[in-house]
C-alpha cells in the first residue's frame, strides 16, 4: 500500500454516548415561542400556520362586510336603490 492509498483511509474513532443523536436533537429542536413557531420548516407547523392565516381573513373578510353593510343601512331605510347616488332619498310617503 502506497502512502497516498494510507492518507485516504478513515481514520477509527472511538466515540462515547449517543454522538449524533445529542448534537442533531439540538439543532434541529425548534426554538421556542413565536420566533420558532414562525421559523419552523416542520411540514406539521406549517399546516397549521395555514389553517390559522385562513381563518384570520375569514374573519377580517366578514368584518369588513359586515362595516360595508353597516355603511349602506341608512340610505336602504329611505328606499333608495343607490346610496351612492347624488339624488336625495326621501322617506316615502304611502
Amino acid at each position: 500500500m502506497t502512502a497516498w492509498e494510507d492518507s485516504r483511509r478513515p481514520r477509527l474513532v472511538k466515540i462515547d454516548g449517543d454522538f449524533p443523536g445529542a448534537r442533531l436533537q439540538r439543532m434541529w429542536e425548534t426554538a421556542p415561542g413565536l420566533k420558532g413557531w414562525i421559523s419552523s420548516v416542520d411540514h406539521k407547523e406549517i399546516g397549521k400556520r395555514y389553517i390559522v392565516t385562513a381563518f384570520a381573513f375569514l374573519i377580517l373578510g366578514g368584518l369588513e362586510a359586515m362595516v360595508m353593510r353597516a355603511g349602506n343601512w341608512p340610505a336602504r331605510a329611505y328606499g333608495c336603490s343607490r346610496p351612492s347616488s347624488t339624488t336625495s332619498c326621501s322617506p316615502s310617503t304611502a
